[in-house]
């Protein structure tokens, strides 16, 4: 009788162990998109309720709930939904789509949406348009001169002027054997003298 009983009880933990792990993989991109979104209303300085307000959506969640949420806390298959809706009723399933069409086309969403001309998207499109730091993620220009930043692999940074021919980053015609963090596009300079 004991020896079932230990029996049934390590079956339990077993399968809970495997219901964890399955969680775990059908809850992450739940809980990376609340994460992302917790940045974002942070950057933007809202509350939950604040961003509903200006979103246009119902707030149906607590601020405290939501902050879990953002923590990729508390988050389970019927809990969390998407922060986008007022944080119910919209999953990722149905947005999971857009995101392969957006990935098997090497563009943005926003470019799908007809939200930007620029097939990388309108936040880089800005930031490089107004002078700001763009990801490495997102090439500079064909072309280009930019100042970017590399990483040495020891936790710095070494930041080189340097020009983007579409595939490297080039230092007076060399590859820049580092990977690149981030770029700020230098502007063209008319009647400019080369070095």
């Amino acid at each position: 009788m004991a020896k079932a009983k230990a029996s049934a009880k390590a079956k339990r933990a077993s399968e809970l162990e495997d219901k964890k792990k399955r969680d775990e993989v059908l809850l992450a991109p739940r809980i990376q998109l609340w994460k992302r979104f917790g940045e974002a209303r942070a950057a933007a300085g809202l509350s939950f309720e604040e961003y509903a307000r200006k979103a246009d959506v119902r707030a149906f969640r607590r601020e405290k709930k939501v902050e879990d949420f953002e923590r990729g806390q508390k988050i389970t298959e019927s809990s969390g939904g998407l922060p986008y809706a007022g944080g119910d009723g919209l999953d990722e399933w149905r947005i999971r789509p857009l995101i392969k069409a957006a990935d098997a086309l090497g563009v943005s969403i926003d470019y799908l949406l007809c939200r930007t001309d620029n097939p990388k998207g309108a936040t880089e499109t800005m930031a490089a348009a107004s002078g700001g730091w763009v990801s490495a993620a997102t090439p500079p220009p064909k072309d280009s001169r930019v100042l970017a930043y590399f990483d040495l692999g020891d936790g710095k940074a070494h930041r080189i002027e340097c020009t983007f021919d579409g595939a490297d980053y080039l230092l007076r015609g060399s590859k820049v054997d580092m990977p690149p963090i981030r770029w700020l596009l230098i502007p063209p300079v008319e009647d400019e003298v080369d070095e």
